[in-house]
């Protein structure tokens, strides 16, 4: 069987974006307010903290970093398979979204 290897790459603009929009919807956010700045933490398993004006950062553990990217990606239109094995890295100044599926060997993702 075939097998399909992608990377989707997000600037912290977008990871902010997708993070915000993803609290909001969540309820995560207690007050309206714009979203100011997005740390990344990679201690163990990557997890993110959106800085958001007005109010306390809220945290986010590497599952719903994955959640909100998916959302941005569905929100744009852009096309996932949805049995895809799914899996979040940080790569220079980007976060990636890393998508296989099929069950040959995993292929070398490119840097």
């Amino acid at each position: 069987m075939p097998s399909e290897a992608r990377v989707i790459k997000f600037t912290y603009e977008e990871l902010m974006t997708a993070l915000f929009r993803h609290s909001r919807r969540g309820g995560g956010l207690d007050q309206p307010g714009m979203p100011t700045k997005v740390e990344l933490f990679q201690e163990g398993k990557i997890s993110a903290r959106l800085h958001v004006s007005n109010q306390d950062p809220v945290t986010f553990d590497a599952a719903q970093i994955a959640a909100a990217l998916i959302l941005l990606c569905f929100r744009q239109k852009i096309p996932l398979p949805k049995n895809a094995k799914k899996s979040i890295h940080v790569e220079s100044n980007n976060v990636v979204l890393s998508l296989k599926s099929g069950d040959g060997p995993p292929p070398k993702m490119p840097s």
